[in-house]
């Protein structure tokens, strides 16, 4: 009879376990889109293809919306358990809807005004009187304009026809974009173009808002949890596999744009997403706080608006009734367990969980304190960067407005965008050591180094085009396994300093390669170059060079580089002589069959 009993127990216990319960069964769940199937919804496409819902016990199907459906209004009504809208959810949130914001895609909107530049239009002013096209939920470009002082009520608005025909034609002067999507028809069509975007006045949304109900999330937030873990997953792997989740969505999911219109959105969306400098969906309560005194001073928002409940708290406690009972059983059978068991192992038991109650509770503060540190540093960095953008919009206006400019101005204008761009530099040095520091193995996947040191300098010769690169790479694919994130940050660093340290109009060098079971990089700039008391030295965190430029640099890059390569179990070293040389080894993997 004991032993029946015994075998009973344990099988309650493993009944009301939830690693258990999320294994007898996928739990099936809507995603409801705010657009048609496209890259902006990469990250869901992978985590499906991939398993990664499946491995969280998540069946997640993709829902597109019809014409006039607002993803809020589904989601709230029970459509689908989640869904992807924009900054507007703070506005439906204070209407009533019971929703609550997980995490924030797009770090800045996509959304701008695009106009041909074959029309009158110069500048955004030139917009009062237009025919203009604006679409649903695209409060922000209202608040753009009502900031520039653009008399809102001259403009001949015309319903949206979300078709590029309707600007090249002359239907309308103006209509509202994505700067990731409907630009590329005027670039393969040749047609000259400009956008202004909200960010120049110094308002800066956020953009495809993941977020879902405050039932959810009182009744299964294990299920919250585990979607979004699975959703970082996808979105890490679709970041780094741009053309082969292109071509997933093409063939699995819609023929309506090309592989090449899919790459196009995905490169567009990079600089919007920011995975170099900021987490996954991170999300500022600063930041969200702007976006609704924004909508207030529209008169979207009236004077009791805030943002309680608003943003998603993942250490709210498990409510849910039954996960109670669930949580009691499991501890009254654990305690009949301990009796059978014996005395003397109960007393071992307790004592080990109050020295492991104890460590829980000193690891948790530490991590608390982490944790709002790197928050207070991130808002910091987005709330300076409102200001640098507008100073540095205003300047390139001055240059458009009055071509003809003396000495004098050139002279002013110069200085003007030499310090905004010091100031970026700062920014980003501060960013890139937190990023560093805060670094885990949860987004450490196999990638193509390849392809990744492509991007990297990909970028950085659009931000420098005059700087002339000489780059070789191997023949197919070379696989290591690492954080995409880091290791750009790796190979950005060495690329900023080789442009510091070289003369202007002289070329970089850049040399991947393998060796044995390693993969090199070697990136040689035309310098100055470094002593043999040098070499350890430049990694030394906050070192600069003798021969550095005066005020380029804060000396944490090459720190950054090392400790980077360290923690991939690679290396990382300097050679003396003429022109910086910089050789990082990192570890390959082999490729899958």
């Amino acid at each position: 009879m004991p032993k029946r009993l015994l075998i009973l127990l344990c099988a309650l216990v493993l009944y009301s376990h939830p690693s258990w319960a999320l294994e007898r069964a996928l739990e099936p769940i809507t995603l409801q889109l705010k657009w048609q199937h496209q890259f902006q919804f990469a990250g869901y496409y992978a985590a499906i293809r991939n398993g990664y819902f499946k491995d969280e016990g998540l069946n997640v199907t993709l829902r597109v919306p019809k014409a006039g459906e607002d993803p809020a209004e589904l989601v709230a009504a029970g459509v689908g358990e989640y869904g992807i809208g924009s900054s507007e959810l703070v506005v439906s949130r204070h209407k009533g809807l019971p929703i609550v914001a997980l995490a924030a895609v797009y770090q800045h909107s996509p959304f701008a005004i695009a106009s041909l530049k074959s029309s009158s239009i110069r500048t955004i002013h030139d917009l009062a009187g237009k025919r203009l096209m604006l679409e649903p939920q695209a409060a922000e470009m209202w608040a753009y304009m009502r900031s520039e002082g653009i008399p809102t009520n001259t403009l001949q608005l015309k319903e949206h026809t979300f078709n590029t025909e309707s600007l090249i034609s002359g239907e309308v002067d103006a209509m509202s974009v994505y700067a990731t999507d409907e630009p590329y028809t005027l670039d393969k069509l040749g047609i000259p173009y400009q956008m202004f975007d909200a960010r120049s006045a110094g308002i800066d949304f956020y953009g495809e808002v993941l977020f879902t109900t405050e039932q959810e999330i009182a009744q299964n937030p294990r299920r919250v949890a585990a979607f979004l873990r699975a959703a970082r997953r996808g979105w890490y792997y679709a970041l780094n596999h741009a053309e082969e989740v292109a071509n997933w969505i093409y063939q699995d999911y819609s023929q309506a744009k090309s592989v090449e219109q899919l790459l196009y959105e995905a490169k567009h969306s990079i600089p919007l997403i920011r995975p170099d400098l900021v987490e996954w969906g991170y999300m500022s309560p600063g930041r969200w706080k702007h976006i609704g005194e924004t909508y207030h001073k529209l008169g979207m928002l009236d004077d009791t608006w805030n943002l309680d409940g608003f943003l998603y708290d993942p250490s709210q406690k498990d409510e849910n009734l039954a996960n109670l009972y669930r949580l009691l059983l499991f501890v009254v059978v654990a305690l009949v367990l301990v009796a059978v068991v014996g005395g003397r192992f109960y007393v071992l038991n307790t004592r080990l969980t109050r020295e492991v109650h104890k460590r829980q509770e000193a690891e948790n503060r530490a991590h608390d304190a982490l944790h709002e540190t790197r928050n207070l540093l991130a808002i910091m960095a987005h709330d300076f960067r409102s200001p640098v953008n507008v100073i540095l919009a205003a300047t390139q206006l001055i240059e458009v407005v009055l071509p003809e400019q003396s000495a004098l101005t050139q002279r002013e204008l110069h200085k003007i965008k030499g310090a905004v761009q010091s100031l970026e530099t700062l920014i980003n040095s501060c960013l890139t050591w937190d990023r560093l520091e805060g670094a885990h193995h949860g987004d450490h996947m196999r990638l193509d180094m390849v392809k990744l040191v492509k991007q990297v300098v990909e970028r950085h010769q659009e931000m420098d085009p005059e700087r002339p690169m000489q780059s070789h790479f191997p023949d197919g694919s070379v696989m290591i396994h690492g954080s995409p994130t880091l290791l750009a940050v790796l190979v950005g660093n060495l690329l900023d300093n080789a442009s510091k340290y070289s003369p202007q109009g002289a070329s970089i060098d850049l040399l991947l390669q393998v060796v044995k079971d390693k993969v090199e990089l070697r990136v040689k700039d035309q310098g100055p170059g470094l002593s043999v008391d040098q070499l350890e030295q430049v990694f030394d965190k906050y070192y600069r060079c003798p021969a550095a430029p005066s005020g380029s640099g804060s000396g944490i890059g090459l720190n950054a580089v090392r400790q980077i390569a360290v923690a991939h179990g690679g290396t990382v070293q300097a050679e003396a002589g003429v022109g910086g040389c910089f050789v990082v080894s990192l570890p390959r993997i082999e490729e899958l069959s």
